[in-house]
């Protein structure tokens, strides 16, 4: 009677073991970075994944698409490199039609704030 107990415990020892070990193998792709996150560190290894006249480019693309009728010089575009991002400022030289009776309040200038590491639009000042 001994044996079977002491038999029985270690079966049950043994299927708990199996038991946490497999749950922590299914949960391993979960908890490891996409693919995706690892070819993006690569991308940004050793200089950034965006250059500044990608993030130039990237700039005309954002004043085009967000403020159609604007109308600027791309090509007078000022990139600052300022650390993690790029300050990419565009001179406005006429707004729309339709946004005249806001001119009081319309800058000279919009400048985008495009992160080095993914091309991410932060922000625009």
């Amino acid at each position: 009677m001994r044996t079977s107990v002491t038999l029985s415990k270690r079966c049950t020892l043994a299927l708990s073991a199996f038991a946490a070990f497999s749950s922590a193998i299914a949960q391993e792709p979960a908890t490891s970075p996409p693919q995706s996150d690892v070819l993006m560190f690569l991308e940004n290894f050793g200089r950034p994944f965006v250059t500044s006249d990608f993030a130039k480019k990237l700039g005309v693309l954002v004043m085009e698409q967000k403020y159609p009728g604007a109308s600027f010089d791309a090509a007078s575009a000022a990139v600052l490199d300022k650390g993690d991002t790029w300050w990419v400022t565009f001179t406005v030289k006429e707004w729309p039609k339709e946004m005249q009776r806001l001119r009081p309040l319309l800058p000279h200038q919009l400048t985008f704030l495009i992160r080095k590491s993914d091309a991410a639009v932060l922000g625009v000042r």
